[in-house]
């Protein structure tokens, strides 16, 4: 049995007018490479014949876009990065092996970046606050200590240094 994934704000299909539609944005905007319209409705949880339905009327509407999958099939993509990203920021379906790439990425950038820093101390440096252009502006007034306690809240950690 098939689960429908949640979505993390249920209220974004008003705003795009249907379960199925949302969701077959969302696997879109998060997908790495064209999907086939099985792929989007099995990974979104809604039925393939629904879902293609909703990717030929997006296509006349120039929101996604044809493209040939690497193994030579029919693929959708979004044709908008700019509304990809406003979809991934608000809905989070993908596929297992994109978010596996995606992780792998990361990583690998983590351990190159590790592998550039190897044996770099920064204990022997301290601030040197001379060379700052506005010192004045790295400074918390007085006031703001005095409101942020009167709100129950930490002061500034450096006001003892005063």
């Amino acid at each position: 049995m098939r689960t429908t994934p949640k979505l993390a704000y249920p209220n974004i299909t008003e705003l795009f007018g249907g379960s199925t539609r949302t969701r077959t944005l969302a696997v879109l905007a998060n997908a790495s490479t064209p999907l086939t319209g099985y792929r989007v409705a099995v990974t979104a949880g809604t039925q393939p014949i629904k879902t293609n339905a909703v990717l030929e009327r997006l296509k006349r509407l120039g929101i996604v876009t044809e493209r040939t999958t690497a193994v030579g099939r029919r693929g959708w993509e979004l044709t908008d990065r700019d509304f990809a990203t406003f979809l991934r920021r608000r809905v989070r379906l993908s596929w297992i092996e994109d978010w596996q790439k995606e992780v792998m990425e990361k990583s690998a950038l983590a351990s190159r970046v590790a592998v550039q820093f190897e044996g770099f101390n920064l204990s022997g440096y301290s601030p040197n606050r001379a060379l700052l252009a506005d010192q004045k502006e790295f400074e918390r007034p007085e006031s703001k200590d005095r409101a942020v306690e009167r709100a129950g809240l930490r002061a500034s950690v450096r006001r003892s240094r005063r």
